[in-house]
């Protein structure tokens, strides 16, 4: 008898696929951006990918795009750098950037759907207790959690249905976050 998470993990293995595609896609996306804007540059980390001097989301973000350029670059050695204020640090990619993708791809989407799985399995039993699962069927985008539609059936042939969508909330503080409920469909 198969237990309530491989069967929800079975009818959620073609999100898993897409959202490994989506995964490995945006990684290649943010190495190709990065090439591009340090060829606008002649390879310049310096002058691409200067370090922000604000404090907002945009510093923040640019703090992170600066350590991300950093870390998937290495020095030229035909142009030898001495790490002095305004002076351009050639570099050249590292070959064995892109290398992992595929495996990190893997690893994040098996995780994703490891953690709405449990979500879902958690919820079946908040609302009705040790119910076994017959059958699964998801509907939705390759993020679960983003928008989708889980319709279960029970080994008695009662039907339950999950919506999860990805909300946005402000804070009392004024601060926008993220929520993802999952709310049981009548």
């Amino acid at each position: 008898m198969e237990t309530n998470e491989k069967i929800m993990r079975e009818a959620l293995k073609g999100a898993e696929k897409k959202l490994e595609e989506a995964s490995l896609e945006q990684m290649h996306a943010r190495v190709r951006r990065i090439k591009e804007k340090l060829e606008e540059h002649g390879m310049d980390i310096n002058a691409a990918f200067s370090y922000p001097k604000s404090s907002s989301y945009d510093y923040q973000s640019a703090v992170s795009t600066c350590k991300y350029a950093h870390s998937i670059v290495e020095n030229d050695p035909e142009h030898p750098y001495f790490c002095m204020l305004n002076t351009p640090h050639y570099v050249i990619m590292r070959k064995d950037v892109g290398a992992n993708f595929e495996k990190k791809a893997q690893e994040y989407a098996a995780q994703f759907i490891t953690d709405f799985v449990n979500k879902m399995v958690a919820k079946i039993k908040e609302h009705y207790g040790n119910v076994t699962i017959a059958s699964a069927h998801y509907a939705g985008t390759a993020d679960p959690f983003v928008s989708s539609l889980l319709q279960i059936t029970d080994t008695e042939g009662n039907q339950y249905k999950y919506n999860t969508i990805c909300i946005i909330n402000i804070s009392k503080l004024g601060k926008l976050f993220n929520q993802w409920p999952t709310r049981k469909v009548k």
